[in-house]
């Protein structure tokens, strides 16, 4: 019969045995090139970043490359950040192919310029809101002429000439696609608008993924145009921390911003300024480093150009970008819900933004406002817990207006 002291002897060689065994799985990329005498070649090409101080300021990414062809690779759960350290916050994106320039003849109608990003691959996505929510009847009705403009990174393989010679709205930049290189887009779009689009008045900026609800857009420009103070709406964030967890695709090491908090900035699916407001932004553009993540990269700008003072929340963009509700899916065929929404983000199918955009513009303009804000709705949809959301609502709906063609 073993003695206690045994056993616990035992118990520890065990212990050593899983704690080495663990030890060589989570390091065996790099003793295999160690031992095969190619470790000295291992690296990441086309770094931007300083690995090692990356992996100095957060510990948890020491040990997770893997050998892979030559090259050392983030794996198990971070290999998102092998498109971050490649990221190049010098970049200014040169221009492949640009739509024409904006008329400067003197008009009757305000002029709205949208700048929507969009990827090569997603023409279905273009054509679905060039059919519904950007269809240009829709905003002459409401007093407004528009200019469409989408902006994407470089096509590689993707053949664009029939697309840009049927509706000539492509702004193409010198880029690969990448979520880290949404700022590049921004940067593009906001020099094309001061060398073509000075005659605009207001620009929309958002994501090809999103409906608009063009009279509710509509209600928050007669904001911009009438109230001095304010030359931009969107969903306003402030005193947001930059997120420090590698394992999140929303990672930004210190090296690329080291503040504790964020200057206030707009989400990024839907936002709309003056053309004033956009080029004190551009102006910044040159003289500050990218981001990677877009919407706080503009922040930046905003803040370095000392006019935050002049944005503005709107709780109805806020509420259509954020997953308030019951689930996204059952809000899309909410079609009274939506008309009290600015606009409404991630659809993930063309045919569904179409599908919305069609029942808001037919249906009947009665909404049951009872219905919405019953008490189990409140409860269990999250959408109206708060009374701003309900009160922009209400107030979108009060205005609604069912389009004329």
């Amino acid at each position: 019969m073993r003695t206690r002291k045994e056993v616990r002897a035992k118990s520890l060689r065990v212990i050593i045995f899983f704690g080495l065994l663990f030890f060589v799985i989570s390091r065996w990329s790099t003793i295999a090139a160690v031992v095969s005498g190619n470790y000295n070649i291992c690296s990441i090409s086309d770094v931007k970043a300083d690995i090692e101080d990356l992996e100095e300021s957060t510990p948890v990414l020491k040990g997770k490359k893997i050998l892979k062809d030559g090259q050392c690779e983030y794996a198990l759960g971070y290999s998102h950040i092998n498109k971050l350290v490649r990221f190049n916050k010098k970049m200014r994106p040169q221009v492949i192919h640009e739509p024409a320039v904006c008329s400067v003849i003197k008009k009757k109608l305000d002029l709205i310029i949208f700048g929507i990003k969009s990827m090569p691959e997603s023409s279905d996505f273009r054509d679905a809101i060039r059919e519904s929510w950007l269809s240009e009847p829709i905003w002459e009705w409401l007093g407004f002429k528009i200019k469409v403009v989408f902006i994407i990174g470089r096509p590689g393989d993707i053949d664009l000439t029939r697309e840009i010679e049927l509706h000539g709205d492509l702004l193409v930049l010198d880029f690969d696609e990448s979520d880290y290189h949404l700022g590049y887009k921004d940067i593009g779009f906001l020099k094309f608008v001061k060398r073509a689009c000075l005659s605009t008045d207001f620009v929309f900026i958002g994501d090809d993924d999103i409906l608009v609800i063009p009279q509710n857009l509509a209600n928050e420009i007669q904001r911009i145009k009438y109230e001095p103070q304010t030359q931009a709406i969107g969903c306003l964030k402030s005193e947001e921390p930059p997120i420090r967890d590698p394992r999140s695709k929303y990672f930004v090491p210190n090296q690329f911003y080291s503040a504790k908090k964020y200057p206030q900035y707009f989400s990024g699916g839907g936002y709309v300024t003056s053309l004033h407001f956009v080029l004190e932004i551009e102006n910044q553009t040159d003289q500050n480093p990218v981001l990677p993540m877009e919407d706080t990269y503009i922040g930046t700008l905003i803040y370095a150009a000392n006019i935050g003072q002049h944005m503005s929340m709107s709780m109805s963009i806020c509420m259509g970008l954020h997953n308030w509700f019951k689930t996204e899916i059952e809000d899309k065929k909410d079609d009274c819900f939506l008309r009290g929404l600015t606009l409404a983000h991630k659809y993930y199918d063309p045919e569904e933004i179409k599908r919305s955009f069609r029942s808001i513009v037919s249906g009947d303009n009665a909404c049951n406002k009872n219905e919405q804000f019953s008490f189990w709705n409140i409860l269990f949809a999250r959408r109206f817990w708060f009374s701003e959301r309900r009160d922009a609502w209400r107030k979108n709906i009060e205005k609604f207006g069912i389009f004329t063609k």
